[in-house]
């Protein structure tokens, strides 16, 4: 599927997501750990899109049963959303060329080490991780 927008591209990879999000909380509730996911977005627009489940009076049929889908897990509190600035996602070192010190702070992110001094990342349970030189 095409996006006519970056807000439609952002939504329509979430929905792609949705599949392996959905088997994530299944099986971590089943190991005992129940949670809501949240997903992190950059993009305010997709926020309130897949929040009020409405898309502009021009997006398809296709686009707007995907945004319907998204739309009814956050109403089933199934799915969070949560704006999180560009500087702090770390999936984007899996999408795009980031600088040396994001790319080492994200990679660190990913694969659960420490943050690196002065950074900053809030994770989806309401944890804020800093660090400070000691």
């Amino acid at each position: 599927m095409q996006a006519s927008s970056s807000t439609e591209g952002e939504i329509i990879a979430a929905y792609e997501a949705m599949p392996q999000l959905r088997f994530a909380t299944a099986l971590l509730q089943a190991l005992g750990h129940p949670s809501v996911p949240t997903l992190h977005q950059d993009n305010i627009s997709a926020i309130h899109m897949l929040e009020s489940g409405k898309g502009s009076s021009q997006t398809t049929k296709h686009f707007g049963m995907r945004l319907n889908v998204i739309n009814e897990l956050i109403k089933a509190d199934e799915l969070r959303t949560q704006h999180t600035p560009d500087s702090e996602m770390p999936a984007d070192l899996l999408t795009k060329p980031v600088a040396s010190k994001k790319f080492t702070n994200n990679m660190d992110i990913l694969m659960g080490k420490p943050i690196r001094p002065n950074s900053s990342f809030s994770l989806s349970n309401g944890i804020s991780r800093q660090t400070r030189h000691h």
